[in-house]
């Protein structure tokens, strides 16, 4: 039950703090701006800037699952929300319901610095819903003092640890991201939508979970929870090797892709439909892809940047890392999101449900 306890928990915090959007602000600021993402994904001394040159009153709330950023939005504290970060699965889930601003390059005119390929991504029938911020790998984190990463570096080998790993291994839940180790390891589309490729890749998953620790993102764990000296091995996204070396000083934490491949996401900020500070998120996007902001963000990050022209502005060693930066070895054996079907989605959403509480019970 200790599971169930903790992500209660973290969600009712995540939703105070959402909620703390709706007290009026004390500043003198004439504009606000509401903006809802992960944590340590955003350089705050760029929100500073931003609030400084358009007089506007910023507030940032965050998520550590795309499960908990959709009950925000669908709750009332949802509807304050002007900016939203979504990778692009969601974003053409949500635009497919018509629950997002349609964006021009007339009105966020620094599009043209991004790629066109991976812009497309955050894009729908030609039209824009988004405006991309990273773009990066699934993989594995670990402690190099801890663990050797031969015993890690397959989706197979992760999904059935060494002795000395089990119970110290971190998994996430998420629609999309959690069954990906076992579909790659059992050869399936990440984004299969058959029924019994997906059946299949629970059973794997949930013979798994006897040797996971935690479920929590290993952000919101490792920053948290009183056993976080217990995690040595997590599912993660390329850049949280980065921060969570950052947030704890020591030990360290690297990164590695599986051999068998993996998913290659991107990351998109959208506007919602409802937004009553359309004209000020707009400003807000087009502030953040001046080249030299996303320089520095993409440095702040350590995520890859779709902006060609602030990659020259970035550091030597963010140019250089092998963890941003694939060999054409890797990046063919990346996967893409592929359009998911409602049916999927439903059982994907009963899988993630089912998963959680058998953990719970360990």
């Amino acid at each position: 039950m200790r599971m169930g306890i903790t992500r209660m928990k973290s969600h009712i915090c995540q939703l105070f703090s959402i909620f703390l959007l709706l007290v009026p602000s004390l500043s003198n600021a004439q504009e606000s701006l509401n903006i809802l993402t992960w944590e340590a994904y955003m350089d705050t001394d760029m929100i500073e800037r931003f609030e400084l040159e358009y007089d506007v009153d910023v507030k940032v709330a965050y998520f550590d699952s795309d499960e908990i950023r959709d009950q925000i939005l669908a709750s009332q504290a949802g509807r304050q929300i002007d900016v939203v970060l979504m990778d692009s699965q969601h974003l053409h889930l949500y635009a497919a319901g018509d629950r997002l601003e349609e964006i021009s390059t007339d009105e966020v005119p620094n599009l043209t610095f991004l790629s066109s390929d991976i812009q497309q991504a955050c894009s729908k029938n030609d039209s824009h819903y988004g405006v991309a911020f990273s773009w990066g790998t699934l993989g594995i984190v670990y402690r190099p003092d801890i663990v050797d990463p031969e015993t890690i570096n397959s989706w197979q080998k992760f999904l059935n640890p060494p002795a000395e790993l089990r119970q110290h291994i971190g998994g996430h839940v998420d629609l999309f991201d959690t069954l990906i180790p076992a579909l790659i390891s059992l050869k399936y589309s990440v984004s299969s939508n058959d029924r019994n490729e997906l059946r299949e890749a629970f059973e794997l998953t949930k013979k798994w979970l006897s040797d996971v620790l935690t479920l929590d993102y290993v952000l919101t764990f490792i920053q948290s929870h009183p056993r976080a000296d217990e995690l040595y091995v997590a599912l993660a996204y390329s850049g949280d090797q980065h921060v969570l070396s950052s947030m704890v000083g020591q030990p360290e934490w690297n990164y590695l892709i599986p051999s068998e491949g993996t998913l290659r996401w991107i990351d998109c900020f959208v506007i919602g439909k409802n937004s009553n500070n359309k004209r000020v998120a707009k400003q807000f996007l087009n502030f953040i892809q001046r080249p030299e902001n996303a320089a520095k963000n993409a440095d702040f990050t350590y995520t890859a940047t779709p902006n060609m022209s602030a990659l020259p502005l970035t550091t030597e060693e963010y140019r250089k890392s092998a963890d941003i930066f694939l060999t054409p070895e890797q990046m063919a054996k990346t996967q893409p999101y592929e359009p998911a079907t409602i049916e999927a989605i439903n059982l994907r959403s009963r899988i993630l449900s089912a998963l959680e509480k058998y953990h719970a019970t360990q």
